[in-house]
């Protein structure tokens, strides 16, 4: 599996987890603050491991794209 493939199913992983959450949490958390809380924070954590890989991704298309228009010049 390529780095990009790896990444892209990292991100998948985490958008199915956040989705889980939010599903959970509107049936779980009610009007308990506490609950809304803890589910802000697991929504906070997953959104910054989709911006991480997010960051992955688009250095190594940066990178492709380097690489693709190099080649192509030398043609």
């Amino acid at each position: 599996m390529s780095r990009l493939e790896s990444a892209r199913a990292r991100l998948e992983g985490a958008i199915n987890r956040l989705e889980e959450v939010l599903r959970a949490g509107q049936a779980a958390a009610g009007d308990d603050p506490a609950a809304m809380q803890r589910q802000l924070a697991a929504m906070r954590a997953d959104h910054a491991a989709l911006s991480s890989v997010t960051d992955e991704v688009i250095e190594q298309l940066d990178q492709t794209i380097e690489r693709l228009e190099t080649v192509l010049g030398e043609q």
